[in-house]
């Protein structure tokens, strides 16, 4: 039950445990008291009552994460339809930055955002201090690759997108998902950060959302999402104790 659970994204190590032992987990209608307890194919899982995986209706919702808060259900959820299903954010968001987050109970199209190899598209928006010039040679490492120590990042298309009086905000795209890579590359580039914000992930923007606003995806959009990891293999899931 523990790594069905984890494998289909609905919680870390930590909160299936922690369900589990607090009895919020059923399977098949009767509670699962067992981290071990089988779960064979077909079987309907809940959690707090709200099915998980395949007993589950498919939702993805498009959250407007703000600032100061962690990606995690206990400080976001709030902000979820009442009526939501049991969903749970795919990736994460610093603390300190704002956007484009989405909410599944799918797990495999999590998983496959999530994936290294779908170089899914993700578009952020920064506000740095100073007034810049395409030629500025942080951009110009950014769209050629940074070697960021531990990693050399792959090429990322940069541009400026606007002027404030003592700003200037540049759009960067990222293919792949290294922890708190903008910042990063921002750091290097000798820039400092004012605001950061995604805008972007893959086919699906923020589009008119604010800061704490959400939406469900409709068809088309998840549809949308489906055909960017038509080529992109189910990952593998095995995974050892942490």
């Amino acid at each position: 039950m523990q790594k069905w659970l984890q494998r289909r994204g609905a919680g870390s190590k930590a909160d299936v445990r922690t369900w589990i032992t607090e009895g919020r987990v059923t399977l098949d209608g009767e509670v699962a008291r067992r981290f071990a307890e089988p779960v064979v194919e077909g079987a309907v899982v809940a959690v707090d009552g709200d099915p998980v995986g395949e007993g589950a209706r498919r939702v993805v919702y498009a959250m407007h994460k703000p600032k100061k808060h962690l990606t995690t259900p206990e400080d976001l959820a709030r902000y979820l339809p009442k009526d939501a299903p049991y969903v749970f954010p795919v990736g994460r968001l610093d603390y300190n930055t704002e956007g484009l987050l989405l909410w599944t109970n799918d797990g495999a199209l999590g998983r496959r955002i999530l994936h290294p190899e779908s170089h899914l598209p993700k578009v952020y928006h920064v506000k740095v201090r100073g007034h810049l010039d395409e030629a500025d040679p942080g951009l110009a490492a950014m769209r050629e690759g940074m070697d960021l120590g531990d990693f050399t990042s792959r090429p990322s298309p940069t541009r400026i997108v606007v002027f404030r009086t003592r700003a200037t905000w540049i759009e960067v795209i990222l293919t792949e998902g290294k922890f708190r890579q903008v910042r990063r590359m921002c750091r290097k580039a000798g820039y400092q950060i004012v605001k950061l914000r995604r805008q972007s992930i893959g086919p699906v923007g923020l589009g008119e959302l604010t800061p704490r606003c959400v939406r469900e995806l409709d068809g088309d959009e998840v549809a949308g999402l489906d055909a960017a990891f038509a080529l992109v293999p189910e990952p593998d899931m095995r995974t050892t104790d942490e």
